[in-house]
């Protein structure tokens, strides 16, 4: 009588995120893992198609991202719904939580395409983007100490001989970054 999908296992191990049609639109929903008690609707609002859902660390907040490009966060105890940012040009995937699930990466497209890293503090509602644009960004992470933030770039060229005539041409090639996060 209902699809379920994208389920997501908490760190803790104690919960299972994932959206349900049960109600006629999909919700989050949460079960305790051992199935003892009913699962729990989080959500109630009808909403464009939802993506993959992203346990915080902490097993205390989830994050999303719908087809609008809108990035949400939840917080599970309060049952709050909080939006971190939108992309109007593309759908977004890349986001993480940093290992003390008080803020999440994420990337955004720009207005010439190349994506930005951006950093959202769950304190302050805000959102700081941490690259410049002049080059294409993504796919970011934190380091397990949450010092360090890796991204991959685009920012460098690979010189090639040519194989047709005595020229060269240039290859762009992708290279793994480390972004200080430290004062």
């Amino acid at each position: 009588g209902a699809r379920e999908r994208d389920p997501a296992w908490s760190p803790d191990g104690q919960w299972l995120a994932y959206w349900s049609d049960a109600s006629g639109e999909y919700q989050l929903m949460v079960s305790d893992v051992d199935g003892r008690r009913p699962a729990r609707m989080l959500t109630r609002e009808v909403s464009p198609q939802r993506y993959e859902i992203r346990w915080s660390p902490d097993s205390r907040k989830l994050a999303w991202s719908d087809k609008t490009g809108t990035l949400w966060w939840f917080d599970v105890e309060r049952r709050r719904v909080t939006r971190v940012d939108q992309d109007s040009r593309q759908d977004t995937h890349e986001y993480e939580w940093s290992p003390d699930s008080r803020w999440i990466v994420y990337t955004k497209q720009s207005r010439t395409f190349l994506r930005k890293i951006h950093l959202y503090s769950l304190a302050t509602a805000q959102s700081s983007c941490v690259s410049d644009g002049m080059s294409d960004d993504y796919s970011p992470s934190f380091d397990p100490t949450g010092r360090w933030l890796f991204f991959a770039s685009w920012r460098t060229l690979q010189l090639l001989p040519g194989h047709f005539e005595k020229s060269m041409t240039f290859q762009p090639s992708a290279r793994v970054y480390a972004l200080s996060l430290a004062n």
